[in-house]
């Protein structure tokens, strides 16, 4: 009988370490390492647009938050030349994993500033030509991504136009001679105005202030239509551009569908907004590690054609039912 206090202080004991243990295993476990936070550089001539906006909706399906996975150091040059070679250097000396960069002249841009960190480009249209990768099924270098390389397209959005409007013999070219994909370009349009008996008249864009003084020989040369080649400084003067074509009653045939939303007649090209939203991926794929020298440069799969109805009753256009059956979009 003696040893029963005993026992029941043991009992006591016992069931103290079980109160204590059950407590120790109730409390939270320690939290997880912090998510890596990838460190992302974007390279534009140009203001943020729609474009920007898919790139950064490709992103957030991939799982990746400004602020949570993501820091992102953006560059823009507002459409000045000697600006893109200063904030592509300032993005270089950066310890980025990876660097957006809009059009090809930001891509040179930002290839010129650094050779180590992986650059993926969106909307680059001569890749090759330009000298950005070695090819598109090897890049080779620090190099990759989104091209809007279609050797046709010249050919097929001068046919487009001339079905719109067979007369037209005369059509004026707005291009940017600065950006080396253009040069491109302008070849292959020339060589398909001369398949078609078109005479370009060249107008050339190197800085915002050019448009209007562009155009203006147009309105006096008795030219049919206007075309614009695909560059980034031109599709920041969209606005400009399209409202300068309706006062002169001039149809125009454009390589973005903004152009035509915007109040433009027509356009045919590649989907930009698919293309900047498919370089999320590639970045994705160099931030889990593969090299850009590797991974092969893609090319558009989806072309579009987009007309506006209303302009072109504004500008006495009939357009055939046969162009409009294929049109992806119609403004009325």
């Amino acid at each position: 009988m003696k040893q029963r206090p005993l026992f029941a202080f043991l009992q006591l004991v016992i069931v103290a370490i079980s109160i204590i243990g059950a407590a120790v295993s109730l409390r939270p476990a320690p939290a997880q390492a912090s998510e890596k936070l990838w460190r992302i550089g974007f390279l534009s001539l140009t203001t943020r647009d729609s474009f920007h906006d898919a790139f950064f909706k490709g992103l957030r399906d991939l799982g990746y938050v400004e602020g949570r996975n993501f820091v992102l150091e953006t560059r823009v040059a507002a459409v000045n030349e000697r600006r893109l070679k200063e904030a592509a250097a300032q993005l270089a000396k950066l310890r980025l994993d990876v660097i957006v960069a809009r059009g090809t002249q930001a891509t040179q841009a930002a290839k010129k500033a650094t050779t180590t960190i992986p650059i993926i480009m969106t909307g680059s249209s001569d890749p090759v030509g330009t000298g950005l990768v070695a090819s598109l099924a090897r890049p080779g270098g620090n190099v990759t991504g989104m091209s809007i390389l279609a050797p046709d397209l010249a050919q097929k959005r001068l046919e487009l136009l001339r079905r719109v409007l067979p007369r037209a013999a005369r059509v004026g070219v707005l291009w940017n001679p600065t950006n080396a994909g253009n040069l491109n370009e302008w070849k292959q349009t020339g060589a398909a105005a001369r398949a078609l008996k078109i005479e370009l008249v060249s107008r050339e864009v190197r800085q915002p202030k050019d448009i209007f003084r562009a155009f203006r020989p147009l309105t006096l040369q008795n030219v049919d239509a206007v075309l614009t080649l695909t560059d980034a400084l031109l599709s920041s003067g969209r606005t400009e551009i399209v409202q300068l074509a309706t006062n002169n009653r001039l149809p125009g045939i454009f390589h973005l569908r903004d152009f035509v939303e915007q109040g433009g007649l027509m356009s045919y090209g590649p989907d930009l907004h698919n293309s900047f939203y498919r370089a999320a991926h590639y970045v994705d794929r160099v931030l889990k590690g593969e090299d850009p020298a590797h991974i092969p440069v893609e090319q558009p799969k989806e072309f579009e054609l987009a007309i506006s109805l209303r302009t072109a009753k504004q500008i006495g256009i009939i357009v055939p039912n046969e162009i409009l059956a294929m049109a992806n979009k119609i403004i009325r």
